[in-house]
């Protein structure tokens, strides 16, 4: 028992170091390292210079992450169009010690 106790104190004391940010508008463009469901990402996300994150729908099924149906349809500079299946609302992108809420297209 106090094997579980020891456990659940060192996973308690972990989580005093992250701080979970409020969303705000688009932050302009980054690439960083991030985790997303336990899962790092080292070049991910990538800014696009649009207003929108972009998933790819395969990741977005590894994870087992929900999304809700959007009838969303995303123009890219090279002219091309594409309809997002669906969206994955609020979730929480580990980059380093903050959690940022974000939303992202799936594609």
């Amino acid at each position: 028992m106090e094997e579980v106790k020891d456990f659940f104190d060192e996973a308690r004391s972990a989580f005093k170091w992250v701080k979970k940010m409020t969303k705000v508008g688009d932050p302009g463009k980054f690439e960083v390292p991030c985790t997303i469901s336990g899962i790092e990402f080292h070049d991910a996300p990538r800014d696009t210079w649009t207003v929108v994150s972009a998933m790819p729908k395969d990741i977005t099924e590894k994870l087992g992450l929900a999304t809700k149906v959007s009838k969303t349809k995303l123009a890219f500079p090279d002219l091309s169009s594409r309809s997002s299946p669906g969206v994955v609302n609020n979730l929480d992108v580990k980059i380093e010690n903050y959690i940022v809420s974000v939303d992202f297209h799936v594609l």
